[in-house]
């Protein structure tokens, strides 16, 4: 998992004043993704659907880091 550090210590620094900061994460190539995200999608789905929803929820995970 990746978690760029910067803006995290930044919003720990900076949380007791109004503050913005954004964020675009990335994925170098869409729909790849580790098996431990693709896992918990019913089998049934197609590969690239599974995929596309396990790119989701390791970006909610991040994002909640």
């Amino acid at each position: 998992m990746f978690v760029c550090r910067r803006p995290t210590k930044f919003i720990q620094d900076h949380r007791d004043r109004p503050f913005f900061v954004t964020s675009r994460p990335m994925c170098p190539r869409p729909h790849q993704v580790a098996d431990s995200y693709r896992q918990p999608y019913p089998t049934g789905r197609a590969a690239r659907a599974a995929s596309f929803y396990g790119m989701i929820a390791n970006f909610d995970e991040n994002l909640a880091a």
